[in-house]
């Protein structure tokens, strides 16, 4: 019997987020979204030793973002298979606020150069396997960097409305036979030089 996951895991808690903040542990929750899989079938999918996995792996567990959904004993030795605990994975607003907990602002941090990381990193062997090629529709790389001048209300506003557009868009747009494109986004305060100047916003590519 097929178990569908839930479609949303809010993160409530730092450790979670830290568990996120390490690239490696973002790819092993991306694979099992997609799929149920054993250690060594992650070892395959991410393409690192499985003697390397086991203490990611333990801790994601143990923060709730993969479950074991299957164990048997072979030759002596507990085989698991794990599956992640939900389609999607999203940040409760309160550890947005940085002023709750002292170290907040560097776990959160931390899985944002994570998920940045893995990003850039799938950009570059999409580019080198060819998946990715600007110009040719379809294959195109979309993209969009933009400085917006926000009040604390405003930031407050574009993480409670952007994840919900991103929703909507999806459920308009998304096809069983689409190829899967990657999306991230990211703001933050930007360190502005004297002078006022702000960065040009390129033009999309796609």
């Amino acid at each position: 019997m097929v178990v569908r996951l839930r479609p949303v895991l809010v993160l409530t808690r730092l450790d979670q987020v830290r568990a996120l903040a390490d690239p490696l542990r973002v790819r092993l929750v991306e694979s099992l979204i997609r799929q149920p899989a054993s250690v060594a079938e992650l070892s395959r999918a991410v393409r690192v030793p499985p003697t390397r996995l086991y203490h990611h792996i333990d801790l994601l567990v143990a923060a709730g973002l993969i479950e074991i959904v299957h164990r048997v004993r072979r030759r002596g030795a507990e085989l698991r298979r794990f599956r992640a605990v939900a389609a999607k994975y999203t940040l409760d607003g309160s550890l947005l606020d940085l002023g709750a907990a002292p170290t907040a602002g560097a776990d959160l941090g931390a899985m944002a150069r994570g998920v940045l990381a893995d990003t850039l990193r799938a950009l570059d062997d999409g580019l080198a396997a060819g998946r990715v090629a600007p110009g040719n529709p379809g294959r195109g790389l979309v993209l969009q960097n933009r400085l917006l001048r926000l009040s604390t209300n405003g930031v407050r506003a574009l993480a409670r409305e952007l994840p919900g557009w991103l929703d909507r868009f999806e459920q308009r747009h998304s096809t069983p036979r689409g190829r899967p494109f990657r999306l991230t986004a990211a703001a933050f305060p930007e360190v502005t030089s004297a002078s006022g100047g702000t960065p040009r916003s390129p033009k999309s590519k796609e």
